[in-house]
């Protein structure tokens, strides 16, 4: 008897250290909601000369969306891997005035940085059964509107575009566990952008030869709530 209270209490332990061990694993979907720094370097040029007027670009807002994956915390080890999928809305936006260097303001330029949507891998430690410490590489894809207006030669005075570039985000992040199901956490990620150049000043359109290139960049600090299946 005392033998199989034994194996009992054996394949208990065993049982409930097995669940430990699988607490960060499954499918989960969430959301996530902070505050986020756009910034950057606008450059504008008129084919007057070989300099270009630069704008630095600076402007603190909001981002959340929404997001979903898969992590696995491998066998017995502390190591968990995972990948996910999301989606954000941007409400970055910075005005700032057009002007050659030492020149006269041409206009103003509008920047918008409206939503993002893309995928990351993940790579975590579990501190213990509550905790996950994990880094983050993601690939996206950035959705912007630049508007310009007041421009003050050529037939046309305004332009306006809306472009998508690609960025790389690297990020950190750290995860509690309130309950079997429900994680929260907080996270930093900081996209890296490509430049978007929607009009070059090697060619007259309407009456003016202008050029207009942005590379940005976005830092975020977000909260973050994820149901674990």
């Amino acid at each position: 008897m005392k033998k199989n209270q034994f194996y009992w209490s054996a394949a208990l332990v065993l049982a409930s250290s097995t669940v430990a061990l699988a607490g960060f694993t499954g499918f989960y979907v969430g959301g996530v909601a902070g505050p986020a720094l756009l910034e950057g370097t606008h450059q504008y040029t008129n084919g007057t000369s070989q300099a270009a007027g630069k704008q630095k670009v600076r402007a603190f807002s909001y981002i959340a969306g929404l997001n979903g994956g898969y992590i696995r915390q491998m066998g017995d080890s502390k190591l968990v891997l995972g990948a996910e999928l999301y989606g954000l809305f941007c409400g970055s936006h910075a005005s700032k005035d057009l002007q050659m260097p030492s020149g006269t303001i041409d206009g103003k330029v509008s920047i918008r940085h409206k939503m993002a949507m893309g995928a990351s891998i993940i790579i975590g430690g579990v501190m213990n059964p509550k905790v996950l410490v994990y880094t983050r590489l993601g690939l996206e894809v950035d959705k912007f509107e630049l508007k310009y207006m007041g421009l003050t030669f050529g037939t046309v005075p305004n332009d306006k575009f809306s472009k998508s570039l690609r960025a790389t985000v690297p990020g950190l992040g750290a995860l509690y566990k309130i309950s079997d199901s429900l994680l929260v956490g907080a996270e930093y990620t900081y996209a890296l952008m490509t430049k978007i150049e929607p009009r070059s000043d090697k060619t007259v359109i309407n009456g003016a030869q202008r050029g207009y290139m942005y590379t940005p960049s976005d830092q975020r600090v977000v909260v973050k709530v994820s149901y674990l299946f």
